[in-house]
């Protein structure tokens, strides 16, 4: 590749009403840290409660952005198809699929046959003019039996490996874009890799955990109810270069204008004091001490319970000087554990 590959973030109903910072959104997309949006049109019959807001939200800011519809296994077909398009119209440059189950099981949700998904996808390729794009996972077509026929759409396939400087923690994604590329830049996923439909991925979600503060939430929202902002976003990549994915899926191409500084941010680590903790401790040196105090199933666990994460994500924070608490005073631990790891030192 000669361009970057596309980065971008998904957002739907979960970030409430009032949790998207659009601002922020927009600054991140100028400095060139990612390049779209898709947003949640709705489910079945009804429209996503966070649409409009969203939707105004992105047109408002110029930010490139496409929407995606999860239709329902329980509902008709064609009627949702209809829905979905009456939602936004028929000038949208794609429009996507969503296949997974529209809600719990308990509730009476069910994955869509491979039957009812082929209609829908006729249906609104017939009033679109436009091939969909699929929203799934390898499992879940599998499951419907869908990978023959999904050999013909345009995937964006679903698939978290674990960041790779966490190991042997195997049980925590990527939160940041830059880091995920140090790893895994122009690959594909795994599931699909020297099959049939390595082709067809034009789009891999790598992250349902990215640093949602730092890319694209509000740290509180509008609803009552639900007062603090998503802390997770969901972050992708093409697997085409930037500017051929961008036309394609969305008619636009953002120029970043790599000047503009962000006042919208909002910092997720804490305020670190100007001399060491310890002499001579990076952060990583007190990653390692967490990693020898405990087993490699629990160090992690006891890392984020001491609300120390920040020590190595980014990944370039663990060459820094370790200027945290004292183990003394680190909260989340208990006092056998903060012993075992003042034994250490």
């Amino acid at each position: 590749m000669t361009q970057r590959q596309a980065l971008g973030i998904d957002i739907n109903n979960w970030a409430r009403i009032g949790g998207v910072n659009f601002n922020l959104a927009q600054q991140q997309i100028m400095k060139g840290t990612y390049d779209f949006l898709i947003i949640k049109a709705g489910l079945g019959l009804n429209k996503s409660v966070t649409f409009e807001e969203q939707r105004t939200g992105v047109e408002a800011k110029s930010i490139p952005y496409s929407t995606y519809f999860f239709p329902d296994a329980n509902t008709d077909i064609n009627q949702q198809a209809k829905f979905y398009v009456d939602l936004v119209g028929t000038d949208q440059p794609s429009y996507i699929v969503d296949v997974e189950l529209p809600y719990a099981i308990s509730e009476g949700g069910r994955l869509p046959t491979s039957n009812e998904l082929s209609e829908f996808l006729d249906e609104l390729e017939k009033l679109t003019k436009k091939q969909p794009v699929i929203y799934s996972s390898i499992s879940v077509l599998s499951q419907i039996r869908f990978l023959s026929a999904a050999e013909n759409y345009k995937l964006w396939i679903a698939y978290y490996p674990w960041d790779k400087s966490l190991l042997p923690h195997r049980s925590v994604q990527y939160s940041f874009f830059t880091d995920f590329l140090d790893d895994y830049a122009n690959t594909g996923p795994s599931t699909v890799r020297g099959t049939n439909l390595a082709q067809n991925v034009i789009l891999w979600q790598f992250s349902a955990e990215g640093k949602g503060y730092d890319y694209i939430y509000n740290t509180h929202t509008a609803d009552p109810r639900n007062p603090e902002g998503n802390k997770f976003a969901d972050l992708n990549v093409s697997m085409q270069e930037r500017d051929v994915f961008m036309k394609a899926m969305f008619g636009a191409i953002p120029q970043p204008d790599m000047s503009v500084e962000s006042n919208d941010t909002q910092p997720t680590e804490p305020k670190k004091a100007i001399e060491a903790t310890y002499p001579g401790m990076t952060n990583q040196d007190m990653i390692n001490l967490f990693l020898k105090a405990f087993s490699t199933d629990e160090y992690w666990k006891c890392i984020l319970d001491a609300q120390l994460e920040y020590l190595a994500v980014p990944r370039e924070n663990r060459d820094k000087v370790y200027t945290g608490p004292k183990i003394g005073d680190l909260p989340g631990l208990t006092n056998d554990e903060k012993g075992v790891l003042l034994s250490l030192i």
